[in-house]
């Protein structure tokens, strides 16, 4: 019994003390293992495509199903990502399911295979003509001016097209036509039929009233201005619901001076003294042009088109009419920037605001978007349109230009529109009040796929790097201007 009583305190005793440095030696290497795991942590991180959004970052342990989450995540992010970048460059080429939602048709060339230019095949050429060896031999001087000469032997007869298609000669359609027929318009009537007709129903009446045998009574005279006004305005009527918008050619800008003009013999004859360089390049912005103003057509057609698809006349269209369209000529092409300082010095290289995205630049307008080496992402082409319009609808007309296409209204304002003076002209609106509207739309065009068709004269213009050739080198510099 004794020695139960002394044992029993003792192994408590022992056992305590054995039991704190076990725990207390686990503890240790518990922690030093804790330690080494922390320390080979695994970074996961999730990227931000949009500059606006922070990235998701976490450190921790590596764990076979975390790593897997993070690179599946990435993977559907990339994926997403490539997918939307890709539906904006085809929508703006007017390629996919939107576009044509929206009435638009692809751009494409007007002559295949003219743009960018023959500089490539030529040089293909001329590489598999005399081995790789011996023209990569040649001086950089000589070889430009093989180059320049080859191309331009390739190129003429695409040149001689493409004027035949601005132009439409030797049988080729002219594209500007199409702007027409895009939008359903067409002329006011005739006002010199109109008059015409308008006398002869005059002279009948007064024959059937007094037999041309006196003048006509107050009264009859009153009753008479009536019927020719209701004539008047019953073939106007006629005449407007024939068409769905009063749009011609006549509408589009005609003076160089002022923007870009419709290509014209006057204008296309003296490209024949310039460099095939500089002829492909202006012919690229008549182009470029085509492509601008059949966007245009398509918002005035999309605000135009009636809940079963179709555009009906002009008294129950949107946009009655279209006065004039001025696009300006792009900027930094020919010599002309909206970015030049008024003070003469070098104007401010605009910054993002946002790392990743565009720089802006607020002294060209309301969006900052503009042109010049600051941005590589997109060019800008600006156009002033001048249209009469629901005044109850308006907002309509300008949702449309925004859904045809990258395009913004950046400037608007109304006037008033005398109704009757216009029918006198031959111009019928409806029963609608409109107003008349001058628009400054802005366009966008992604460099994503414009840089595709634009010759090496307007890619120096613009200051964009040339492409990589097909034997993965790039083109020569030229020698002179």
């Amino acid at each position: 019994g004794a020695v139960i009583r002394l044992v029993l305190p003792l192994s408590y005793f022992f056992s305590s003390g054995w039991a704190a440095d076990l725990r207390k030696k686990q503890e240790s290497n518990a922690s030093s293992e804790l330690s080494k795991v922390n320390a080979s942590g695994v970074d996961y991180a999730l990227p931000s495509y949009d500059p606006a959004v922070q990235a998701i970052s976490h450190k921790g342990a590596p764990n076979a199903a975390l790593i897997q989450f993070f690179k599946d995540a990435r993977a559907s992010l990339r994926g997403q990502a490539d997918g939307v970048a890709q539906a904006a460059v085809d929508f703006n080429r007017g390629v996919g399911p939107i576009a044509k939602e929206v009435g638009r048709q692809p751009f494409v060339p007007l002559v295949e295979g003219l743009f960018p230019d023959a500089r490539q095949a030529a040089t293909e050429q001329l590489r598999s003509e005399q081995t790789p060896e011996k023209f990569d031999a040649l001086t950089p001087e000589d070889r430009e001016k093989l180059i320049v000469t080859r191309a331009g032997e390739l190129s003429r007869p695409k040149l001689d097209a493409m004027e035949d298609a601005l132009l439409g000669k030797r049988g080729r359609p002219n594209p500007f036509d199409s702007l027409v027929t895009q939008v359903r318009g067409g002329k006011s009537i005739d006002p010199v039929g109109l008059r015409d007709n308008l006398r002869s129903l005059e002279m009948r009446e007064k024959e059937r009233v007094t037999a041309n045998k006196r003048e006509l009574t107050p009264e009859e005279q009153t009753t008479l201005r009536t019927l020719l006004a209701d004539r008047r305005k019953a073939e106007a009527q006629a005449h407007a619901r024939s068409i769905s918008v009063f749009f011609s050619l006549d509408a589009i800008n005609a003076d160089p001076k002022l923007g870009s003009a419709l290509p014209s013999q006057r204008l296309i004859d003296p490209l024949a003294t310039q460099s095939e360089s500089n002829k492909l390049g202006t012919y690229f912005v008549y182009q470029w042009d085509l492509w601008a103003y059949q966007d245009l057509m398509a918002a005035v057609a999309l605000a135009n088109r009636r809940s079963d698809g179709r555009m009906g006349g002009v008294d129950e269209s949107i946009v009655k009419r279209i006065e004039s369209i001025l696009l300006k000529d792009p900027e930094g092409i020919f010599g002309n920037s909206e970015s030049d300082s008024p003070s003469g010095l070098p104007p401010a290289t605009p910054t993002a605001l946002i790392p990743g995205l565009a720089p802006l630049d607020p002294s060209l307008s309301i969006t900052g978007r503009g042109m010049g080496s600051w941005n590589k992402v997109y060019d800008v082409r600006r156009a002033e349109m001048v249209v009469v319009v629901s005044s109850a609808r308006l907002n309509e007309f300008l949702a449309a230009i925004a859904r045809t296409n990258f395009m913004t209204v950046t400037d608007m304002d109304l006037t008033k529109v005398d109704a009757w003076d216009a029918l006198r002209q031959g111009y019928f609106y409806g029963d609608e009040h409109v107003v008349r509207a001058r628009l400054t739309i802005e366009s966008v065009w992604l460099r994503d796929w414009m840089t595709e068709f634009m010759p090496r004269s307007i890619r120096n213009a613009l200051e964009i790097a040339e492409p990589t050739l097909a034997d993965g080198g790039t083109p020569p510099a030229p020698s002179g201007g």
